[in-house]
């Protein structure tokens, strides 16, 4: 019986080192999924899975073996996976959200106006647990206000870049969501008209 040679135990390692990388990616990408869920998604599981495919991937390649052939077709279909497929479905899906949120920041108002007979801030809201921390900074590619005003409350959501978003929302008190006033921020036609 002939022993192993040292490039038999590279290529072996580097086999199991490439099917542990495809497995702990592939978990990590539904994570991923789970997290774009969340109202503050951050996306680390996604880079660490790049990371750990990445890995398996060059050790798979170092092999000189077919493995690193389906390592490559697994980074590609991981990247194809976690990756938005075009700039207009991002900002749609970010638009998506960010209307989901104002409605989790109407309800967080009633919330407080029903515990505390007042209304709040988005800052408050957040100091008061009604929403996630993030949301006072930035979720899903847009900034978010709450006007307190006698008449009950406006939220308001804008894109926090051009990349992020296309369209200015509102909601006022009486609980439409519309698109912004101004035309330049707002699709052809539908300055002030309810979102559909």
């Amino acid at each position: 019986m002939t022993q192993p040679t040292l490039r038999d135990k590279l290529t072996a390692i580097a086999y199991r080192t490439g099917l542990v990388s495809l497995v702990t990616s592939l978990g990590l990408v539904l994570i991923h999924r789970l997290d774009e869920q969340t109202p503050c998604p951050t996306y680390l599981w996604s880079k660490v899975a790049a990371v750990i495919i990445g890995v398996g991937f060059l050790a798979n390649v170092a092999t000189f073996r077919k493995r690193g052939i389906l390592m490559a077709i697994s980074l590609v279909v991981v990247t194809s996976i976690t990756a938005p497929t075009s700039t207009t479905n991002s900002l749609a899906k970010n638009e998506s959200k960010a209307l989901a949120t104002m409605e989790t920041i109407r309800r967080a108002e009633d919330a407080l106006f029903t515990s505390a007979h007042r209304r709040g801030s988005i800052p408050d809201l957040v100091a008061n647990g009604l929403l996630p921390r993030c949301v006072a900074d930035t979720a899903w590619g847009y900034w978010y206000e709450a006007r307190v005003q006698e008449e009950g409350f406006t939220i308001t959501a804008s894109p926090a870049t051009t990349d992020s978003g296309r369209w200015i929302f509102y909601k006022g008190p009486d609980g439409i969501t519309r698109y912004s006033p101004d035309a330049d921020l707002a699709p052809a036609g539908l300055a002030n008209a309810p979102v559909r």
